[in-house]
């Protein structure tokens, strides 16, 4: 027994050897008149039998042709962003001016394979830099050889990026009291995670950039103007970090989440590998944990930026099969379990011809692919490592590019239990459902929830409001947006809203009824002679049918928000919405209740929502999986099955 166990094993890495040869001998000849330059490094560390750095140094090559770099003229480049950078002061200004650089200089720029630009220079100064940093540094002593090929010796932290000796480029940049505190404190020698919080503390205090998630995605062709510019997304962020962080020999990769499993968008932070042998998130150029700041939010999977192209992604693309845009980047590995609690999925599929199968989550408004799957025989589909607490549907992608459901969409509940979603539109029982919204209610509406309870509307004959009669309260079982009766009818000519005594709210949307009617204010304005505590937002925002504008009432600032009616009017009922996503149903908004088909969602009931807010629908089937979207305006909407009485967003 233990001789076939070693037979396999001696196969195994012989097969792994013939393909390591067989895969840089298909880089050499991919270089084409650039093959000397790969030959030469190969070369020299077989001449000087240094074989960690030849075997580092094929690792390089292997998977070298699937990486790109700019060439270009970065001069001209540098010269743009001077003379604009001034005039970046705001995320809109920035995209505006990253894309008349690039439309500007974007013939002057040129992606090439590495493996027909590199130089044996550049790629021997690199593999020798990145020794220097594990053998002879101070932070990535605790590496083995693998550990070392993935997190120091790539020669780029980013596709597209120009063949640059970085490392020496930016080692020198905020290096403090990380030079020293490994010799003061022997807890903390060696450990990267130290040296990386005092990098980051200097760096914090240097730094210009702003966050903003409204920043487009745009090549920076030379990385060093990150250092630059003023505005920047997560990934920029990233970026920044592994060059700063990587060139003082600190163990970092980028990680992020390709899709949410229930809401639009990505995200991305960077991982630390500690002398535990762990991998620690953490923010780049921010304190706090990048996951607990987005502890509420729902994984599906969750990928590492390696040099090493993933291999099942890989042998898809080089098929000729479409892949979806969120697995398009090759460069990562799947690390969910790092993470979240995972389950092995089988499901079971209709018989079509493929293996292009993946499993997608709903991101707002359709089905978007995060994982792969693989077939087993033509009635199952394997997925591996799903993320708990999300909801995935199995699709197979064309080579037309067109996605098509190939099963019932599935539910991984915490516990690990997977529930198949079945249409029982026809066979269940039927039950009606009060809701209120479309779209669950996220960790990011907790702050304004109490901001309004305890807040007043007043009338008054007076436009200052010396004397005035209190007709309404908020009432402390608010939810984002209601209805309430005026408590005293009486006619008045203005009315206002006051916050809460000794508080603040945002106010998004106000209405005035008189019966069924709705009143319509001649001006809205604040308190003469008091400036608005968000000066940039016209008091007349809470009046313009958009829930996403607000207004701030401040009564620390003796701020309200009144409305002249023109002349006296009475006042029976006040519809208001506090600073919120805008999920509500909204007064005299259009929406479509659907239901999933197995194919596409099916138009089920529309309806008007009424200033009450609350909707009732009559006839929903537990089970069967639902969407409310709105014709009038927004996007988000999020699938939800009926369970109880209730809906149960999944």
């Amino acid at each position: 027994m233990m001789k076939r166990i070693g037979l396999l094993l001696l196969f195994l890495l012989q097969l792994s050897c013939s393909r390591e040869q067989r895969e840089i001998r298909t880089a050499l000849r991919m270089a084409g008149n650039n093959r000397p330059e790969l030959e030469a490094v190969l070369k020299h560390y077989s001449s000087v039998g240094e074989k960690e750095k030849e075997q580092a140094a094929k690792y390089l090559i292997r998977y070298m042709p699937q990486h790109m770099s700019y060439q270009g003229d970065f001069e001209a480049f540098r010269s743009m962003m001077d003379s604009l950078l001034p005039l970046m002061n705001s995320a809109e200004k920035y995209n505006h001016y990253m894309s008349v650089i690039t439309d500007s200089l974007k013939d002057r720029f040129k992606l090439r394979s590495d493996t027909r630009i590199i130089t044996s220079d550049f790629l021997i100064t690199s593999i020798e830099e990145a020794f220097q940093l594990w053998k002879n540094g101070r932070w990535a002593a605790h590496l083995s050889f693998d550990e070392f090929c993935e997190y120091i010796l790539p020669y780029k932290i980013e596709d597209h990026q120009p063949l640059e000796e970085w490392r020496s480029m930016y080692s020198g940049m905020y290096r403090g009291k990380e030079v020293l505190i490994n010799d003061a404190i022997d807890e903390f020698r060696g450990e990267p995670e130290i040296a990386y919080r005092s990098v980051r503390w200097r760096a914090m205090k240097e730094l210009c950039l702003a966050y903003s998630d409204s920043i487009e995605n745009t090549d920076l062709y030379d990385l060093r103007l990150l250092k630059e510019v003023p505005y920047g997304d997560c990934v920029s962020f990233c970026d920044l970090g592994l060059l700063l962080y990587r060139s003082k020999g600190m163990p970092v990769a980028k990680d992020y989440v390709p899709g949410w499993a229930d809401r639009p968008g990505a995200h991305a932070w960077l991982s630390i590998f500690t002398r535990r042998g762990v991998s620690m998130p953490v923010n780049a150029f921010s304190s706090g944990d990048p996951i607990g700041e987005v502890q509420c939010r729902r994984f599906a999977k969750v990928h590492r930026r390696t040099f090493r192209p993933n291999e099942e992604i890989f042998h898809r693309l080089k098929q000729g099969y479409p892949i979806p845009a969120q697995l398009r980047d090759i460069f990562f590995k799947d690390v969910t379990d790092k993470y979240v609690k995972c389950e092995d999925v089988m499901a079971e599929v209709k018989k079509m011809p493929g293996r292009n199968v993946y499993a997608a989550v709903f991101d707002d408004q359709k089905w978007t692919p995060v994982a792969f799957g693989k077939r087993k025989g033509l009635g199952k589909v394997f997925f591996e490592k799903l993320a708990r607490n999300a909801l995935y549907i199995p699709v197979v992608l064309q080579r037309t590019g067109e996605q098509i459901p190939l099963g019932h969409p599935f539910f991984i509940h915490s516990d690990g239990r997977v529930e198949t979603i079945v249409n029982n539109s026809r066979t269940g029982k039927a039950t009606s459902v009060t809701m209120r919204r479309k779209y669950p209610a996220y960790w990011s509406l907790e702050t304004v929830y109490d901001r309004t309870r305890g807040g007043v509307f007043q009338g008054s004959n007076d436009p200052d409001f010396r004397e005035v009669e209190t007709i309404s309260s908020v009432f402390s079982d608010m939810n984002w947006s209601s209805y309430v009766q005026v408590s005293k009818v009486q006619s008045y000519r203005y009315y206002r809203f006051c916050a809460p005594k000794g508080g603040a709210c945002d106010v998004g949307e106000i209405k005035f009824y008189d019966g069924q009617d709705e009143l319509n204010a001649v001006s809205v304005f604040s308190p003469t002679g008091k400036a608005n505590a968000t000066p940039d937002k016209d008091p007349s925002l809470v009046i313009d049918n958009d829930a996403l504008t607000w207004v701030t009432a401040d009564d620390n600032q003796e701020l309200w928000i009144g409305f002249d009616f023109g002349k006296p009017q009475t006042v029976t009922g006040l519809y208001y919405s506090v600073r919120s996503d805008g999920n509500d149903f909204y007064p005299g908004f259009e929406y479509v209740l659907r239901q999933w088909n197995g194919k596409t969602w099916e138009k089920k009931e529309t309806f008007v929502a009424t200033r009450e807010v609350e909707h009732e629908f009559k006839e929903l089937f537990e089970g069967t999986l639902y969407l409310v979207t709105c014709n009038t305006a927004g996007t988000q909407s999020r699938p939800f099955v009926v369970k109880d009485g209730k809906p149960f967003w999944m």
